[in-house]
């Protein structure tokens, strides 16, 4: 999908650890409904999911005000003012051998695939951006609980109607779907 983004590079490594292991890449996992322990229990958890590299997280979603779907802030920030996700754990998912300027033309280049406008809530959502921007950054991938749920209801086109009804503020069997 990203090409030439595929192969590791590695340029002015500041000390021998980074030049061996690159930077680190992380992977923030927060809970979208406060009460998860019966869908954990099923391992059907509704999460979103951002990226941390070189001190920056970065987000995807949908906003009315915006083109940008991909989102950068400081390390943390997300943490620190009222989002309506509960924080549940930070996972370290490898190191990366790009500089931050090269993560920087990542994003620019993903940018066109992960608009605002094209977010879907079950077959184009947090996750799948997480995924794909980690695939590039270290060759890893994201756990599979963490989009077992959309994969699911993607599957059965019943379950996918309902998911985009309750998400877009329609009854669930609203005839216009």
């Amino acid at each position: 999908m990203f090409g030439s983004y595929l192969c590791w590079k590695c340029s002015n490594p500041a000390n021998e650890e980074e030049y061996l292991m690159g930077s680190p890449v992380r992977l923030k996992i927060y809970d979208v409904i406060k009460d998860m322990s019966l869908m954990d229990f099923f391992g059907l958890g509704v999460y979103h999911t951002t990226v941390e590299v070189f001190d920056k997280e970065y987000t995807f979603g949908a906003s009315d005000d915006s083109f940008e779907g991909i989102k950068c802030y400081p390390a943390g920030y997300l943490d620190s003012i009222d989002i309506p996700y509960t924080f549940r754990e930070t996972m370290l998912i490898g190191y990366t051998l790009y500089d931050e300027a090269q993560v920087d033309e990542i994003i620019r280049f993903m940018q066109r695939d992960y608009t605002s406008q094209s977010y879907d809530i079950i077959l184009h959502n947090c996750n799948h951006f997480t995924q794909d921007f980690i695939k590039v950054l270290c060759n890893r991938n994201i756990p599979k609980y963490i989009n077992r749920l959309a994969s699911i209801v993607s599957s059965n086109s019943f379950f996918h109607k309902i998911a985009r009804s309750i998400y877009d503020g329609r009854p669930p069997l609203d005839p216009n779907i």
